[in-house]
């Protein structure tokens, strides 16, 4: 049995679990360790999966809370390999490539769980060798030697497979799905060129398409994708930006994808969005339209690989994609798709809403407030001269209301500037049984979310007026008792009015 002297402070191994890691640059780290493995030996390991009848594949499983695995069939390692592995800084002889600082396994690893253990074969070679990690016992001891066990095996056979235990709660059920899509986005080149299969307990990973707009203008074609190139410092960017087509767009869609030697190193989940280019927290439709794919190959990235060191470059970087961006973002501001593709537009843009839609649920502050929902006590109805005494603050700000007289009601719509952001989305208070205020909160955090897209604000506000005039309405309902169903059919009933 051979052994290996770790040589760093052994302490330092217990600081790995407190880095600022996504779950899924966590995951990356040793992704990228089993793709640089592959390329740095392309030409032999691509001979022997022929005879394997095999494709290069990372497969990842997670399917108990108490495992996470990761296992590839690229080279492998030796005993000189798997020691300079486990080194803490020891980068490896090719430092071109993804694996650079020598120390991504072990971060990434320390961060997910407190034990993990190597198994690894190297093609060639007839050892496997198997290397456990144990966190707690390093760090309690000034010196440490790992022990590896050896075994017999195939010359032929080649990979590597890590399983860490004693996890921490960093891919619960809730998270698992979220570090799953954003991984696949960040290897999105490798599995689309066909250089890596991708699994995830057992479901093999396809990155959506990305389909630039294609447009007919009196007979003429555009596809509103373009290559563009430019430097920085000396240093090259080069790549395309392009229109999302239709049924493409969202904010969840949008913006730049910035990589550096084959995978995403900013972008996904919400994509890089200059101020300068997009706006602030915006939702409009340059936001849900634009989008790009930018390589910075050359560019230095940090010890964690989830962003750049710009060292003063950045301002300069995003003024000169700007300016190759300036006519892309100029249409995608203004396009308006034709009326006249009826039915086939329309399937188009219910699966875009759908999709935004289902990534919102699907947030983790969504799951949260799903929570709360479900142990909310019913509160007594307020003070009348308590509800009163907050509208007669929120008229008294200086706005006038949009006043509507209709059906002999009268509905005063206000936008008070001074409303709390914890307020409720709307307030209503009807003095009168024919008069209704409605004071639209523009300051709630949903609004913040989504901006100043006129579409969506316009939905934002129609949705409170509604919902304003269904709780006066239920007021009248109430001695009669109703169903938990019965608000929504007043609603569908209100909105069967509404003619856009």
């Amino acid at each position: 049995m051979a052994t290996v002297q770790l040589q760093a402070n052994n302490r330092i191994w217990l600081t790995y679990q407190h880095f600022p890691y996504k779950a899924w640059n966590a995951v990356a780290e040793l992704v990228d360790n089993s793709v640089q493995s592959y390329l740095d030996n392309k030409k032999e390991l691509d001979k022997q999966l022929k005879v394997d009848k095999e494709h290069f594949s990372v497969r990842i499983d997670h399917s108990s809370d108490e495992l996470f695995s990761i296992w590839d069939n690229a080279m492998g390692m030796d005993m000189a390999d798997l020691r300079r592995a486990v080194q803490l800084a020891a980068p490896p002889p090719n430092t071109s490539g993804r694996s650079e600082f020598g120390m991504g396994m072990k971060t990434s690893c320390c961060w997910l769980g407190a034990r993990w253990q190597i198994v690894t074969k190297k093609l060639g070679n007839d050892t496997e060798y198997t290397v456990t990690i144990d966190v707690n016992e390093i760090a309690a001891r000034d010196e440490h030697e790992l022990e590896v066990v050896e075994k017999k095996a195939g010359k032929n056979e080649h990979y590597t497979r890590i399983e860490i235990t004693h996890m921490y709660p960093r891919l619960r059920t809730r998270a698992q799905g979220k570090a799953k899509s954003n991984l696949v986005a960040l290897f999105r080149t490798d599995i689309e060129k066909g250089v890596m299969d991708m699994y995830w307990n057992g479901d093999k990973l396809t990155p959506p398409p990305i389909v630039p707009l294609v447009t007919d203008e009196n007979g003429k074609k555009t596809t509103w994708k373009k290559d563009i190139s430019f430097e920085v410092d000396g240093l090259p960017v080069h790549g395309w930006i392009s229109i999302l087509g239709e049924g493409q767009r969202g904010r969840e869609h949008a913006g730049f994808d910035l990589f550096r030697r084959g995978r995403v190193i900013v972008g996904r989940p919400l994509g890089y969005r200059p101020q300068t280019i997009f706006g602030e927290a915006r939702n409009d439709l340059l936001n849900q339209r634009l989008y790009g794919q930018l390589n910075l190959d050359k560019f230095p990235v940090n010890h964690l690989k989830d962003d750049f060191l710009w060292d003063g470059r950045e301002d300069d970087f995003q003024q000169k994609l700007k300016e190759k961006a300036v006519d892309y973002v100029d249409f995608a501001r203004r396009y308006r798709p034709s009326k006249s593709k009826g039915v086939a537009l329309s399937n188009a843009v219910v699966v875009s809403t759908n999709e935004e839609v289902a990534e919102e649920l699907s947030e983790e502050e969504m799951a949260e407030q799903l929570e709360v929902v479900e142990i909310m006590e019913v509160p007594d109805d307020p003070d009348p001269a308590v509800v009163e005494a907050k509208a007669a603050r929120l008229r008294a700000q200086k706005i006038e209301p949009r006043i509507v007289e209709v059906a002999g009601r009268t509905f005063r719509i206000y936008h008070p500037q001074e409303m709390p952001d914890n307020d409720p989305y709307y307030f209503r208070q009807s003095a009168k049984d024919d008069v209704i205020d409605i004071f639209i909160n523009d300051n709630h955090p949903f609004v913040a979310a989504k901006g100043t897209d006129e579409s969506s604000y316009l939905m934002f506000v129609r949705m409170c007026v509604m919902d304003a005039i269904v709780e006066h309405s239920l007021v009248h309902h109430e001695a009669k008792g109703f169903t938990a169903t019965f608000p929504g059919r007043l609603k569908d009933q209100l909105l069967r009015g509404i003619k856009v």
